[in-house]
């Protein structure tokens, strides 16, 4: 059984490998900066896109070496065991970043619910999916999250709706 304050999960809608990373990397820094573990599960390499970014934006040089070496490569065939063997060498508390198709998030959450209420860790999970040409945000994803991670930071979905910052 996963406890509500173990499992903190957010979704995330991007246009662009670009947009997700600029978004993204301001939230990831700060986790950074307060001493916390980051791990990702990418469908994508998002490699090239982070080391842009990072190169174009004014920190320090060691959370840019921070940045760059939290694993921006692709990771498609995993297993529990993997993803187990990966979150078993975190903190206990991990911020997790999941980007894919929607097949591949429920594959690594089903994965990272089994985890958490075997290991009792925390985790922050924010799954990121991205919206193709024109698609609407599908009210399916977004029903299952409480939180959302947009350009303006972390909120609550219905706060977001409120003021229609959803991306």
């Amino acid at each position: 059984m996963i406890k509500e304050n173990n499992f903190k999960r957010m979704c995330s809608f991007y246009v662009s490998d670009i947009h997700l990373v600029t978004m993204i990397l301001p939230y990831l820094s700060e986790k950074l900066g307060k001493g916390e573990s980051i791990t990702t599960f990418l469908q994508s390499d998002l490699k090239n896109e982070v080391e842009l970014l990072i190169s174009k934006i004014n920190i320090n040089d060691n959370l840019k070496e921070r940045l760059k070496n939290i694993g921006w490569n692709r990771i498609n065939k995993i297993k529990y065991l993997d993803i187990k063997d990966i979150l078993d060498k975190k903190d206990r508390k991990i911020n997790v970043l999941v980007v894919g198709n929607n097949e591949y998030i429920e594959y690594i959450n089903k994965n990272l619910e089994k985890y958490i209420s075997e290991s009792g860790k925390i985790i922050n999970e924010i799954d990121a999916f991205r919206l193709e040409d024109g698609k609407k945000l599908s009210k399916d994803i977004i029903k299952k999250y409480k939180y959302l991670l947009n350009t303006t930071g972390e909120c609550l979905i219905e706060e977001a709706f409120k003021k229609k910052e959803i991306i």
